[in-house]
């Protein structure tokens, strides 16, 4: 199976947000993809709740609340865990906004006003997809090597959606932090004996080997993992952006998910300026946030990076 078949099974899905028409659902290489991420369900309904609440594509901008949010955040507070989880991405995304916040009311509703909507609902995601993942996933070397990645692609997702309009931080923070735990998946099932794959080898696998491999892709696998979790996107347009398609017909949204999975995927191998501009577009940096980000990824492959919520979801 190849990606031209996984491109004609998708032709029967409408773009309707969170589309789930019998054609997709049926399809081998989706109902293969589905597979990967059984052992991570059921997705609570709280955590679903919150996500469906807060989450809203295209709108990273002002903070603002209204008494409809107050029923997801009563319920997400009888969770001390991710309260903690919540209270150190605060600390660690935006310590000042944190120290500085004159907002009234719960802990949960300062932590959302601090951190934004989207970037809220993505703490939420991925800190749940690790927890899940670290309960499944019993080999120590391959759990470090999925944490240690998860929170690489993380924190420089977040630093390219801080610089770009578009996706804005919370989507950029959720889309490069997806992929590593999917690839944890993929590898968990098909690993025997002592040799685990890189994650950053396996990026540079293409559509083909994937399917011949593991009978669907990692973008397959991560946007049935993303609907599962309660976001509601057009998995058509999604599916082409976690695959690197170059389709000029995809809305700017997608456009620019597309391009910062890109950069985080080509920062994964190098620290020069890519040769051809049309993977990256419509994210091209001026020189000054190229600098910027090269600081930033050499910071991570030195430190670790100063996201440290992520280690809380895994060890709490």
């Amino acid at each position: 199976m190849h990606l031209g078949n996984t491109l004609k099974e998708m032709q029967g899905m409408t773009t309707n947000t969170g589309d789930t028409s019998n054609d997709f659902l049926n399809s081998e290489s989706w109902q293969t993809a589905r597979s990967y991420i059984a052992t991570l369900l059921p997705v609570p309904p709280t955590i679903k709740d919150v996500i469906r609440t807060f989450w809203r594509e295209n709108h990273e901008g002002s903070f603002s609340f209204h008494p409809g949010h107050l029923a997801s955040l009563r319920l997400l507070e009888r969770s001390s865990l991710f309260l903690s989880i919540l209270e150190q991405a605060a600390k660690d995304i935006c310590p000042d906004r944190l120290r500085d916040n004159q907002a009234t009311g719960s802990r949960s509703q300062v932590l959302l006003s601090c951190l934004g909507k989207n970037t809220f609902a993505a703490i939420i995601a991925l800190s749940f997809v690790q927890r899940r993942i670290h309960k499944q996933i019993l080999e120590d070397v391959q759990k470090r090597q999925i944490s240690r990645t998860m929170n690489k692609h993380a924190e420089l997702g977040h630093a390219l959606g801080s610089i770009f309009e578009r996706p804005g931080p919370g989507s950029a923070l959720l889309f490069s932090g997806i992929r590593a735990p999917v690839y944890g998946l993929l590898i968990h099932r098909h690993t025997s004996g002592n040799h685990i794959p890189e994650i950053a080898a396996l990026m540079k696998k293409d559509a083909a080997y994937e399917t011949n491999t593991w009978g669907c892709t990692a973008a397959q696998v991560s946007c049935i993992l993303l609907k599962e979790l309660g976001f509601q996107f057009d998995l058509h347009q999604l599916h082409a952006a976690f695959s690197g398609e170059l389709e000029t017909s995809l809305p700017p949204f997608y456009q620019s998910t597309r391009a910062v999975l890109n950069w985080v995927k080509h920062f994964e191998y190098t620290v020069e300026q890519p040769e051809q501009r049309s993977p990256f577009e419509p994210l091209i940096p001026t020189a000054a946030q190229f600098a910027f980000l090269l600081n930033y990824r050499r910071s991570l492959q030195l430190d670790g990076g100063r996201f440290h919520w992520l280690e809380t979801a895994a060890t709490s």
